[in-house]
């Protein structure tokens, strides 16, 4: 498996029970921007993986490999986390939707990625599509179905609170497969119970001083929320 970890790097290697061999999944490459947390997955993996920095190096990588250079990092699933910055709606917030964002490209380049490794399986996650954004998520599924020859199923709005997540966060899930199967009912997974975010929250009082936001709401909630 290829993996683009993202934030939730730290809370993956700090808890021991998150061990991948349960499902067994053999990491082969992992990319992690931030230098901290790509220690822990170099400690955490003991050279037993290749870590890049950006996915961008990766892809660079890969595409001047020769073949035999290449099957180093064959693998058979693929799961893409790209950065969500250019396609938040809070880019509306800030008023800032008109703009490129400098990572925009890493959305599509996984594509890439994929048509030079041929994984059996492509799984993708990403904030849910809106009005803005939309066709992105369109096109990423129609490359992988009409140029790679990949099935593909997706699903705009996953609940992830419905499955075994403590957040109730909404996200767009994408399952790519190498070979035509009947298509995958995604909502078959959504048969958790909700669970309460207090069995997860620390206790008032062992929350560092520097994680406290010292700030006027009144004044924030006026100067983003409101389009006066």
């Amino acid at each position: 498996m290829v993996l683009c970890c993202g934030v939730t790097t730290a809370a993956f290697l700090a808890n021991p029970s998150n061990d991948l061999s349960r499902v067994k999944v053999q990491v082969v490459v992992a990319c992690e921007l931030d230098g901290e947390l790509r220690k822990m997955l170099e400690q955490r993996f003991q050279g037993r993986i290749k870590v890049f920095k950006y996915l961008r190096v990766l892809h660079e990588h890969l595409l001047k490999a020769s073949p035999e250079q290449r099957t180093k990092f064959k693998t058979d699933v693929i799961e893409i986390t790209a950065p969500c910055q250019g396609r938040t709606k809070l880019r509306q917030v800030n008023r800032d939707s008109e703009k490129s964002h400098q990572d925009d490209d890493l959305f599509f380049l996984p594509i890439s990625i994929v048509r030079l490794l041929r994984p059996f399986v492509v799984i993708a996650e990403m904030i849910p599509p809106h009005m803005d954004s939309f066709r992105d998520y369109m096109q990423f599924g129609s490359m992988l179905r009409d140029e790679l020859n990949y099935t593909v199923d997706t699903m705009d709005r996953l609940p992830c609170h419905l499955c075994g997540d403590y957040q109730a966060r909404e996200r767009w899930i994408l399952i790519g497969r190498r070979y035509n199967f009947s298509p995958i009912d995604l909502t078959s997974i959504c048969t958790s119970i909700a669970k309460p975010a207090l069995d997860i929250l620390q206790p008032v009082k062992e929350i560092p001083s520097t994680c406290w936001i010292k700030c006027d709401w009144t004044q924030t909630y006026h100067d983003v929320f409101t389009c006066n």
